[in-house]
């Protein structure tokens, strides 16, 4: 009859021991994540081969302008170019590493620091250009910290805050005939400033996680 009551107390510590366990929260958040958004996360991150287009509307403060978008991701470039008004007409963006080239409809070419200007000062605000990749798939950028809200089917996000950015992924578009969602709608907003960016993927021409 000890050997059971022992038996009995060790079972009910050891239960309260895992309960006081769920209640703690890991010092990395993504760790409480359900393990199906972490396996999908890992894949999305690692997806360097996607094409999409769409449409982007930028609102800063009473003013606003809207343009194309053709976005074309390999593993080592990206080709972006937007079509539209108040001088994006045109305008072509080139991606590789940490480089970054920029040519206008007249033709003029900057890069580095002179092209990362130029697009703050068409578009009104400093994005954060080599995460938008991974955000257009719908997740942050492994370089660098973020808070994410995982959806209600376990395998998406809902949206994300990273480096004073939010970013909410609005509609879902299934891809082909797969069990992956591609985001359709996202909206990024910079805390503290008076900028909002919508995003409308019209077709993503290409995914191959």
């Amino acid at each position: 009859m000890s050997s059971r009551r022992t038996l009995i107390s060790l079972t009910l510590l050891a239960l309260g021991a895992l309960n006081g366990c769920a209640t703690l929260r890991p010092a990395d958040e993504r760790a409480s994540v359900p393990l199906e958004w972490s396996a999908r996360r890992a894949m999305l991150q690692a997806t360097s081969n996607f094409e999409l287009t769409g449409r982007l509307a930028v609102a800063l403060g009473e003013q606003g302008y809207s343009a194309g978008l053709r976005w074309r991701q390999r593993p080592a470039t990206a080709s972006i170019r937007l079509d539209g008004p108040l001088g994006l007409g045109g305008l072509e963006v080139q991606l590789a590493g940490t480089s970054i080239g920029l040519r206008g409809g007249d033709g003029r070419r900057l890069v580095d620091d002179a092209a990362r200007a130029e697009l703050e000062r068409l578009l009104g605000a400093s994005l954060p250009i080599g995460s938008l990749r991974y955000w257009l798939l719908g997740v942050p950028d492994p370089s660098a910290p973020a808070a994410e809200r995982v959806a209600a089917d376990g395998l998406t996000l809902a949206g994300f805050e990273q480096g004073g950015w939010q970013v909410r992924i609005a509609q879902r578009t299934p891809w082909r005939a797969t069990a992956w969602s591609l985001p359709q709608r996202l909206e990024l907003s910079r805390e503290g400033r008076e900028f909002r960016l919508r995003l409308v993927v019209d077709q993503w021409r290409e995914f191959r996680p």
